[in-house]
């Protein structure tokens, strides 16, 4: 594809760290960065920001294995800072900085170490970082990374020193020190960074170079509890970030599911897209025997044995897998190479599936390989392959069993599988978390004949047709462009009130009006047009579920540099309480460009119609009671 389709911009590619051991998200950055590099023709640059790893030695390691694009360089944070510090720039650089006064280290005592010949970190007993220590190449050191207490705000100061050991710049806060190089590979710009990591969103989300437009993407769920998307806890590391996915210019979910549970719960906004990872090459099906005994009695072309690529953490839930094999075995009847492999690096649970295989006496039948590069390989010799997470961002090794012809038997989670698999046909779904119907899953497919399995196989190979390298290119130009042409028009809403807010009845319906007030801080709208009014709409949360219910107002907006008086009229049904729910509590919900932000109202109460009752609860907020 032509050059000009992607912006002409810089393209940097973000992320804390590439693990030696690594799995889905750093390989599905790899192939992407790889293929946006050979279908555009612009380099990517990969950005690493952990002090534990060299730019040189990752490259090595990459190139060694393969995996390393052409095109891609990786650069990381304290590589270039060495780099700057040999050509006797850094102090100069740094001094850029904001001054700041140095402030007492409050570290407490340490009991755990890591570290590499770059850096050495220490841990208090909770496994938080207390002290950083980064190194030059001949040892000495080049700063030191440590706690403080500023005003009561508990921040990182990193003091930085010469060759000879005394104290030059004292940077007072690590995000700035980041910034800095940022700022120096965006140089004059325009730039598009797009960030891989939640381990850098928070800072990223804060970036505010106006040369450069900032786009993340959610490798994984957002829900650490999906049974519910509207209550369900948010994973620690997304919590500071949902609320505020406005400060970037595009934010990009691999599944249309997840994108639209974000919008229904937090809100739409323009800058939320959907971009899947792209699928591997298919495997071609091996030629059939053509003897005349293999077609009278056709028997099974692999071996009955199912595999699990997957790091061993207790989100992934392998022992659900090892359960559902011992299961299937129990039941007698199959074959002697019946069982299942397990490849993937341990991060917390492989204790735990070693005690499930004693338990369920499993040692003859699961194998637990650990760690292998390439492990997506091992897809193409199985008959199927288990998927039993809590929760996913698409699930990479879908598409990898899909494209080597291994039929995939995943739990029905949040998110991927049911976008990916249409059961007994692409692959099967399970109910999530239920082990006895995952093994009578891997029973019945078991069980079906030999041709069945191979339509079962090019039907999984055939789906990945909407996952191709050049329609995940194609969308991926779509976003960047929708992104830099946002990006002049970036507001973000500050404050939201309600002073007035009337209830009355109209035609057996509630008629709302309310004046509210809307602030934002427009310091990255380069735009030469002004903001437009926003749009506002009442929002409904269902009291029980969470569910949310969305009725557009009518606004009569006056509109100034600094925000907005909105006048706002709508009616509201008595009976729009979601079905199955009592009480939902009333919001405004108000939307300015991507920014989005809801209130819960307060006012007056008491008035009913036949449907149901607008009431006010002991707090004094307005509640819809459904009768």
């Amino acid at each position: 594809m032509a050059t000009e389709e992607l912006p002409a911009a810089r393209q940097l590619v973000t992320t804390w760290w590439v693990p030696e051991q690594y799995a889905g998200q750093t390989t599905a950055t790899l192939r992407r960065v790889g293929e946006q590099v050979q279908r555009s023709g612009r380099p990517v640059d990969l950005l690493t920001f952990s002090a534990l790893q060299d730019s040189a030695e990752i490259t090595e390691r990459l190139t060694r294995r393969g995996s390393l694009p052409e095109g891609v360089t990786v650069r990381t944070l304290f590589s270039d800072l060495r780099a700057w510090d040999a050509e006797g720039v850094l102090t100069e650089r740094l001094a850029t900085l904001p001054h700041t006064p140095p402030a007492a280290d409050t570290g407490v005592p340490t009991v755990e170490e890591e570290g590499s010949r770059w850096c050495l970190r220490t841990y208090d007993e909770h496994r938080e970082l207390v002290h950083s220590q980064m190194f030059r190449a001949d040892g000495s050191l080049l700063a030191r990374d440590f706690p403080v207490e500023v005003d009561g705000e508990k921040k990182r100061y990193q003091q930085f020193f010469g060759p000879d050991g005394v104290p030059t710049v004292l940077a007072g806060s690590t995000w700035d020190v980041y910034y800095l190089w940022l700022d120096h590979l965006v140089g004059d710009g325009p730039a598009v960074v797009v960030n891989e990591s939640k381990s850098t969103a928070r800072f990223l989300s804060r970036y505010r170079n106006p040369r450069a437009t900032t786009i993340h993407v959610f490798h994984e769920s957002h829900l650490a509890d999906a049974s519910n998307p509207y209550l369900g806890d948010l994973y620690v590391a997304h919590r500071r970030i949902i609320p505020h996915l406005d400060r970037f210019d595009a934010v990009v979910f691999l599944t249309g599911k997840q994108r639209r549970d974000v919008a229904e719960r937090f809100g739409d906004a323009p800058n939320l897209h959907a971009v899947p990872n792209a699928g591997p090459p298919v495997v071609p099906e091996p030629a059939q025997p053509r003897s005349l005994l293999s077609r009278l009695r056709p028997g099974p072309d692999r071996p009955e044995r199912g595999v699990v690529v997957a790091t061993l953490k207790p989100l992934k839930r392998i022992e659900h897998a090892v359960e559902a094999v011992a299961l299937v075995q129990a039941r007698g009847g199959r074959a002697p190479d019946f069982g299942l492999d397990v490849y993937g690096k341990d991060a917390g649970s492989l204790a735990s599936i070693e005690a499930t295989v004693a338990a369920t006496g499993s040692a003859g039948q699961v194998v637990l390989h650990g760690y292998a590069p390439g492990a997506a390989r091992h897809f193409a010799a199985a008959s199927f392959s288990l998927m039993t997470s809590t929760t996913e961002g698409q699930s990479l090794v879908l598409l990898e069993s899909m494209a080597a012809g291994c039929v995939p038997i995943a739990y029905d989670i949040r998110y991927g599988p049911d976008e990916l698999l249409v059961d007994g046909e692409t692959g099967f779904l399970v109910p999530g978390g239920d082990v006895s119907a995952l093994a009578d899953t891997i029973d019945r497919f078991l069980a079906l004949p030999p041709r069945r399995v191979r339509q079962l196989r090019d039907n999984a190979r055939e789906r990945l047709s909407a996952f191709t390298d050049a329609e995940v290119f194609r969308r991926w130009v779509e976003v960047q462009r929708a992104a830099v042409a946002g990006r002049a028009r970036r507001l973000s809403l500050t404050s939201l009130r309600v002073p007035t807010f009337e209830v009355g009845t109209a035609d057996g319906r509630f008629a709302l009006g309310a004046e509210a007030t809307v602030t934002w801080d427009v310091e990255t709208w380069t735009d030469p047009t002004p903001p437009p009014a926003p749009t506002a709409r009442w929002l409904l949360v269902g009291r029980d579920s969470g569910r949310p219910w969305r009725q557009p107002l009518t606004v009569d907006a006056t509109t100034g540099p600094e925000g907005a008086t909105l006048r706002l009229d709508g009616a509201l049904d008595p009976l729009a309480v979601t079905v199955g729910e009592r009480v939902a509590d009333v919001y405004l919900e108000v939307t300015a460009g991507s920014s989005v932000r809801r209130l819960r109202l307060n006012g007056p109460s008491g008035v009913e119609l036949s449907g149901g009752q607008l009431y006010s609860t002991a707090h004094g907020n307005v509640s819809l009671r459904k009768r």
